[in-house]
């Protein structure tokens, strides 16, 4: 048996421990944006689901926790930068941290992006720019998650998108089909994993009181 395991990476791994209360969301069924696949010796696949949960007041909550996380537990390498996503005034953010658990000792180096309008729209993205690790941890050589929540103007409900996709290099000593089908079910497990505290961070952010926009 090939032992493989790595993590979802998203805002998830900033999170602090979260209680889930999934009867506050749904979500439809998780399915393939980017079906799994074999390319030069790399897994490689992006799962999304889409969710949706009562329309909170604003986002701007959102985006000031997730900041944050982001301030309190990663390594800067550079000052947030101002960037435009989608039309949404955001930041760039250049950091690395750390992750404990089964993958303690793994290093992530990402580029996370973040922007909101505050009322309709808030993006968050992130893209790993080098990982650090060792052992089986260490196939693991590429990885994105995207999170979008839209809330219209006139709906009592806000939609949540959320995708992740991930590149992992085949072992030398794994055959390939065993290796796409081990990867297969591992990138589904950590997408599943993620997914709750995700949402549970969400709700319970998103409904705070409203804050200035500049996070005072």
């Amino acid at each position: 048996m090939i032992a493989l395991h790595w993590v979802t990476f998203a805002f998830v791994v900033f999170l602090p421990s979260v209680v889930s209360h999934a009867e506050r969301w749904s979500c439809g069924p998780t399915s393939w944006a980017s079906p799994p696949q074999m390319r030069d010796g790399y897994y490689e696949s992006t799962l999304g689901i889409e969710c949706t949960m009562p329309s909170p007041a604003s986002l701007l909550p959102l985006r000031v926790a997730i900041e944050k996380a982001l301030s309190d537990r990663g390594e800067f390498h550079r000052p947030p930068l101002t960037v435009l996503l989608e039309g949404m005034r955001g930041q760039s953010f250049d950091l690395t941290h750390t992750l404990n658990g089964e993958d303690k000792g793994l290093r992530l180096r990402e580029e996370v992006l973040l922007a909101t309008d505050g009322e309709s729209r808030l993006i968050y993205q992130t893209r790993s720019k080098q990982i650090f690790a060792s052992g089986m941890a260490g196939y693991l050589k590429g990885v994105s998650f995207q999170t979008v929540l839209k809330r219209p103007i006139a709906g009592d409900s806000v939609t949540i998108e959320m995708r992740n996709s991930v590149r992992v290099k085949r072992p030398w000593f794994a055959l390939s089909p065993l290796f796409f089908s081990i990867a297969k079910g591992i990138a589904e497990d950590k997408f599943e994993e993620a997914r709750v505290p995700l949402l549970t961070f969400i709700a319970d952010t998103a409904y705070a009181a409203p804050i200035d926009p500049k996070g005072e």
